[in-house]
């Protein structure tokens, strides 16, 4: 399926207004339009509002919350691609990190994302839970985590998952000297 297409994009950092949580708040809004081969037409929108704060110095702690939308439709309805039908997605997060170092150069980082959202289109609507947390150890020559995650939906289409992620890299020492 052959396609012309055009977007636009807008991003809003407010630090220039030195208020307490204005200046750490971002706002995005995003679109496009595609004209597809069918004279079909495909719409797009979609924006976010995210706030970061720090709660602690030391250790190293911060929270961010954001809000999203996204609008998705089309003129017509088509059997050979996805034709989106006033589709609505919206949702918030809230995402928690914190840093925890040591005299030695090792550090223990974890962060928490929790995700919950509401969409509806020509197929039903529904709600969605996504929870996710990441473990890391960092020291000079090896980094390691484990991160553990899950989705819920709920609505014309039930299902979950979950999922557990291992990962490690190590640095080489160092074998030729010049």
């Amino acid at each position: 399926v052959s396609y012309q297409e055009g977007s636009g994009s807008v991003q809003v950092d407010f630090g220039f207004i030195k208020k307490p949580v204005i200046q750490d708040t971002t706002f995005s809004l995003s679109g496009y339009s595609r004209l597809v081969a069918d004279g079909n037409t495909l719409y797009s929108l979609s924006s976010q509002v995210s706030n970061n704060f720090t709660l602690l110095e030391k250790p190293e702690m911060k929270m961010g919350i954001t809000g999203s939308f996204s609008w998705d439709s089309a003129t017509d309805e088509s059997e050979q691609y996805w034709t989106p039908n006033n589709a609505i997605k919206t949702g918030g997060a809230v995402d928690l990190s914190a840093v925890f170092n040591t005299a030695d150069d090792q550090s223990l980082a974890d962060a928490l994302r929790i995700y919950a959202g509401y969409h509806s289109d020509s197929d039903g609507k529904g709600l969605s839970l996504d929870v996710s947390n990441k473990v890391t150890f960092t020291n000079k020559d090896f980094n390691g985590y484990l991160k553990l995650s899950g989705s819920v939906v709920k609505g014309n289409h039930d299902y979950w998952s979950f999922t557990v992620e291992l990962g490690a890299d190590a640095g080489l020492p160092e074998l030729l000297s010049l």
